[in-house]
């Protein structure tokens, strides 16, 4: 705010009242994206998620253009892959 030419003299309370509206902005997007996360049966918050609850709640309405490139559906799980139980031990036994 102090950086733009625009805005003059910035009293010392608005930095935090500002980082206060923030984070509660933040925290209510977190939760209702979480909330549906919960509804979907994921355990992990996707971003297609939160460009779902922009887009269904008009408080968020600001954000439609910068969701938009936000793919619709979610990425599929990454395979682990699982180690054979020769090499385990070979590396306990030390050879």
């Amino acid at each position: 705010m102090q950086t733009d030419e625009d805005v003059g003299k910035i009293a010392r309370d608005t930095p935090v009242l500002m980082s206060r509206a923030l984070e509660l902005f933040v925290t209510d997007l977190v939760q209702q994206s979480a909330q549906l996360t919960v509804e979907k049966n994921s355990t992990i918050l996707h971003p297609c998620y939160i460009k779902q609850c922009v887009q269904n709640n008009h408080l968020f309405d600001f954000l439609v253009d910068v969701v938009a490139q936000v793919p619709d559906t979610e990425p599929e799980p990454k395979r682990r892959l699982k180690k054979s139980r020769s090499k385990r031990r070979r590396r306990r036994r030390g050879w």
